[in-house]
């Protein structure tokens, strides 16, 4: 009977042991290999994101609430002591900061202003167009403009070789028409001024030859002169 009633405590001891140990083994369906994650605990959860400095304020323990409210005080005290020596120099930064800006305004709108000023002046005209004259030669057809002034004038070949484009910038258009069909002609068939250009239809596809600007003299005003080319018309 002893014998029995001393197998009985240990087999009691032995099935307790077993449930800890297999309490502490977790069991999956799936590769014994992989494991899950393990859930966050409190501690864990509170605490600051990766990489985040985190310094307490009071490491030394205190006894007493008294004690807990004089250190208290005392570390606000101190926090209020350094905002008072800092303080005035934040204030002034922050006045110096509001001084800039508002001088980095006037300066922009000075700039602004004489920026506007100097374009509008750019753009005033320098002179006018008085009259548009053309002449066909053996060697070339000439265009030439009668002007009061010539600005650095630009001209181009464009629509397959059979227009003529010249800029004529800042120049007031004077002529008595803005636009000429030709009854006849060797080269040119007509013209018209839009926009700030002279732009001359051609009969057949041409060159620009030669471009000069000859500035007034005597009672001869300003001209532009220009000299066209095309091949089977001019020699």
């Amino acid at each position: 009977m002893r014998s029995r009633a001393c197998r009985f405590p240990l087999l009691a001891v032995s099935f307790v042991a077993l449930s800890l140990s297999l309490g502490g083994c977790t069991f999956t369906k799936e590769d014994p290999a992989v494991t899950e994650q393990a859930a966050l605990s409190a501690e864990e959860k509170m605490a600051p994101a990766e990489g985040m400095r985190l310094t307490r304020l009071f490491d030394a323990p205190v006894r007493g609430t008294d004690a807990r409210f004089k250190r208290l005080e005392d570390a606000v005290q101190t926090l209020r002591d350094d905002v008072d020596v800092f303080a005035p120099n934040m204030e002034q930064r922050v006045t110096n900061l509001e001084k800039s800006n508002a001088d980095l305004n006037i300066s922009y709108r000075l700039t602004k202003a004489q920026t506007e000023a100097l374009l509008k002046e750019a753009s005033k005209p320098i002179g006018d167009i008085n009259g548009v004259r053309i002449g066909d030669h053996l060697d070339k057809t000439r265009v030439v403009l009668d002007m009061t002034a010539v600005p650095e004038g630009r001209s181009r070949i464009e629509n397959g070789g059979k227009r003529l484009a010249v800029e004529l910038p800042r120049l007031n258009w004077k002529a008595k028409q803005t636009s000429f069909k030709a009854d006849g002609g060797a080269l040119i068939s007509g013209w018209e001024y839009k926009d700030g250009q002279l732009l001359v239809d051609l009969i057949a596809p041409a060159t620009v030859k030669e471009q000069q600007v000859l500035p007034a003299k005597g009672k001869e005003p300003a001209k532009l002169v220009i000299d066209l080319f095309a091949k089977g018309i001019h020699q």
